[in-house]
């Protein structure tokens, strides 16, 4: 990725208790530097049923009875992502890690070092992913100085929801200086598992203008929600606001949805992280069943496309999802017509017509008398 800098394999994981250290000058926001520059730590905890001795749960979209904040990591949260920002530098950097499975050199040190971020005011916020961890707009990816082997770039074409996310903390780096963000709490959230058509990716139209829409919306098991319905909007050609007071996800809209009844979907994953039996009748939300989750699949169809590109908004009617992304409307392939017949042509010299012999030699029947009667 041009004008980006990452450190180290993409396969490497994140531990749930992360000391974040900033080091070097922004000016060398690609190389690692001991020259001084901001130092900042953080601690990160995740909400969960099981959080013996962990911190008093604050006020999450969905709140867990009896439920708290701890270090064990949620299975829906496969990949981390941290957004550094200082609007004043008008620098920003993201840099995301595997969470599953552990590495154990990482867990045993516990702490990364990020080299690149300029002194002042920022925002670091710390969210997990089912799936790709998305740049959100942020070209740069946060140089890694140590471990060395932890570092990946954010996505720059995803369009990932997180499933759990923290707010953004506030922190006041000063070079040569060590600044503690405190604990970052990651609340669980509703999130697009599968999307149908997917971020930048292409919506086959048929001759009649209309296409198929599936989506699949998710929550982690610890936090028991009941998933409201989801509205979904799609537009093309230029914006026109709309009122908004029945459905926020149709602000835009430009086009008829008509999406057909969610169908439940659930999955349990074992203290090892292998799936646990399934019940027959309810299918996975995800693809191999390891994300312990729970939630709905609905189908549907848009109909007046046209092709070129389109704009899709999916929303929560409780409005705690709402992912906005843009795919190409691509025509359908046309149907090949049947291979015509060519006749085979007749041995030169000689009439076209076979005997009667000939024929039956070449039918396989018994004798001339049996093929012409």
């Amino acid at each position: 990725m041009a004008g980006a800098c990452v450190v180290g394999r993409k396969t490497s994981p994140l531990y749930s208790l992360v000391q974040l250290a900033v080091c070097a000058t922004w000016l060398c926001a690609c190389g690692p530097s001991d020259d001084g520059g901001a130092r900042l730590t953080m601690r990160a905890l995740w909400q969960q049923r099981r959080a013996s001795g962990a911190a008093e749960q604050s006020n999450c979209a969905y709140p867990i009875e009896g439920g708290g904040f701890g270090e064990e990591i949620p299975r829906s949260a496969q990949i981390a992502r941290v957004i550094v920002r200082n609007p004043a530098a008008k620098f920003e950097c993201c840099v995301a890690w595997r969470l599953h499975p552990l590495s154990s050199e990482f867990g045993s040190r516990r702490r990364i070092v990020l080299g690149g971020l300029p002194a002042g005011a920022a925002t670091v916020q710390l969210s997990g992913f089912p799936g790709d961890a998305p740049a959100d707009g942020v070209k740069t990816t946060c140089a890694v100085v140590a471990p060395s082997d932890v570092a990946q770039a954010c996505d720059l074409h995803s369009c990932d929801t997180p499933s759990f996310d923290s707010e953004p903390a506030d922190v006041s780096l000063e070079e040569g200086k060590q600044t503690d963000a405190g604990v970052l709490e990651l609340c669980g959230k509703a999130f697009v598992l599968h999307a149908v058509p997917e971020c930048d990716g292409e919506l086959i139209v048929s001759e009649q203008r209309f296409a198929s829409l599936e989506y699949t919306i998710a929550i982690a098991n610890d936090l028991d929600a009941s998933l409201p319905g989801p509205t979904i909007g799609m537009a093309q050609g230029t914006p026109t606001p709309m009122p908004c007071a029945d459905s926020p996800a149709t602000c835009e809209a430009s086009l008829p949805v008509r999406l057909g009844e969610p169908s439940g979907c659930y999955e349990t994953v074992g203290p090892d992280g292998v799936p646990l039996p399934q019940d027959p009748g309810t299918p996975c939300c995800s693809p191999n069943c390891e994300l312990n989750v729970s939630g709905y699949r609905i189908q549907g169809r848009v109909v007046g496309l046209q092709v070129g590109p389109a704009r899709a908004r999916v929303a929560l009617e409780n409005m705690l999802l709402d992912l906005r992304y843009g795919f190409d409307v691509v025509p359908e392939s046309p149907t090949p017509a049947p291979p015509t017949a060519t006749p085979t042509p007749a041995p030169s010299g000689r009439s076209g017509r076979l005997s009667a012999e000939e024929h039956a030699q070449t039918l396989g029947a018994g004798t001339a008398t049996d093929v012409l009667s």
